[in-house]
């Protein structure tokens, strides 16, 4: 997942939870980083709170699909004629024109985009 991927989910309301986080990888500062490394840290200069102010979670799949909701209806692949995998898409109850992704993480992800868009852009109008 890139960097800049993580960084619209941290935008449109993705938990940056960092419960699990010591053995996860975070982008700090675009930079791809095991947050074991931003937690070692804290021992040197006492900044562990600034340095996870700056991080990015990269979920998981199951943290992606469970962030989507009762919304997340299913994931499913689409093959080629030789069984290879072309793309990962989603579906979500009320939601179409979902965009793919080239593995399930960044199809959830899309999705997760898809749905906390819409639910900002109906939060404004009301």
């Amino acid at each position: 997942m890139t960097y800049e991927l993580c960084e619209k989910l941290k935008e449109v309301g993705f938990p940056q939870n960092f419960r699990y986080g010591y053995n996860r990888d975070v982008f700090y500062r675009g930079i791809r980083t095991p947050f074991r490394a931003i937690q070692e840290a804290k021992y040197e200069d006492g900044m562990l709170i600034e340095y996870m102010r700056e991080c990015v979670i990269i979920p998981s799949l199951s943290e992606l699909i469970l962030a989507c909701g009762e919304k997340f209806e299913c994931l499913y692949r689409i093959v080629n004629q030789d069984l290879s995998i072309k793309y990962w898409k989603c579906h979500a109850f009320g939601f179409s024109d979902i965009p793919s992704g080239v593995d399930p993480e960044i199809a959830v992800a899309n999705l997760f985009i898809k749905i906390n868009e819409k639910e900002k852009i109906v939060a404004d109008v009301v």
